[in-house]
């Protein structure tokens, strides 16, 4: 664990070295004006990262050799992307407490010899990419009894659902043009405890797009941990990146990453289940 000093050094200098010529507040209401997707990418990157270092700072865990590192890569203009995922990877480990060398045994580990959580259904993701809802179905209506429809009814009744085999998407509009696509999963309402299952997906998911980028022309929408209860991951596109374009990089999401990210994320959250248990 590092010193108080040693914590406020590392958050000065990973601001200072991300955002040379303003401050978080200022660079967030520039990136507004972005309109490259990958000036889009890197704003979000840098942000992420400042999470990450608040987050593991927080978590009590990170050792006093990581502070030289963390700020190093941040001044030598390192690859913020594979920073990002290092940390989340750091993130990821702490979660686990004990069970990572379980998780990432050899047999086990590569995705490659993971089984996928399900088949994609390609005519409901064509539905998804082309913007045709499906409307509330089965799965819907059960994540609005588990949670209490007092809750959860406005929010259901002005998004888009888009319900598959493994859960369903709801699209939101945002203030700027764009939209937002919250991914809710059958099994972490049904199985997991209360946002565990998108505190282990989220690292997860850093990690794969880092290891085995999705191949496609698309532009990356934005992406965040899921913030709503069940909510394991939110994509958001934005007034010059639209709707269509995310779905579609979404849609391509659902039918190559999707699947074994599931398998990976309900893997580790039985580990981390088993592990708290048995302590």
């Amino acid at each position: 664990m590092i010193s108080p000093q040693s914590s406020k050094l590392l958050k000065e200098e990973v601001i200072k070295h991300l955002f040379p010529s303003m401050n978080i507040q200022q660079y967030l209401m520039e990136r507004a004006s972005f309109s490259e997707p990958d000036a889009l990418a890197d704003a979000d990157t840098r942000l992420q990262i400042c999470r990450q270092v608040h987050d593991l700072i927080e978590s009590g865990k990170l050792e006093p050799a990581h502070v030289p590192w963390i700020i190093s890569c941040c001044a030598e203009g390192a690859d913020l992307a594979k920073l990002n995922a290092e940390l989340a990877g750091l993130l990821f480990r702490n979660a686990m407490d004990g069970v990572w060398d379980a998780v990432t045994k050899p047999e086990v580990s590569p995705s490659s010899e993971l089984k996928p959580d399900h088949i994609p259904d390609e005519n409901l993701i064509k539905r998804f990419v082309l913007g045709i809802p499906t409307g509330v179905g089965p799965l819907t209506k059960e994540l609005l009894a588990t949670k209490g429809e007092d809750e959860w009814s406005d929010y259901i009744e002005e998004a888009n659902i888009y319900e598959f085999e493994w859960g369903f998407i709801a699209e939101t509009a945002n203030h700027d043009g764009g939209a937002s696509y919250d991914l809710f999963v059958a099994k972490a309402w049904r199985e997991a405890e209360e946002s565990m299952f998108a505190d282990l997906m989220w690292p997860l998911f850093l990690l794969s797009m880092l290891d085995d980028p999705l191949p496609t022309d698309v532009p990356p929408p934005s992406a965040e941990p899921g913030e709503a209860y069940y909510t394991c991951l939110t994509f958001s596109s934005n007034g010059r990146v639209g709707p269509a374009q995310t779905r579609t990089w979404i849609g391509k999401f659902l039918m190559h990453g999707w699947p074994i990210l599931l398998s990976r994320t309900c893997m580790c959250v039985e580990f981390k289940f088993q592990h708290d248990t048995i302590a």
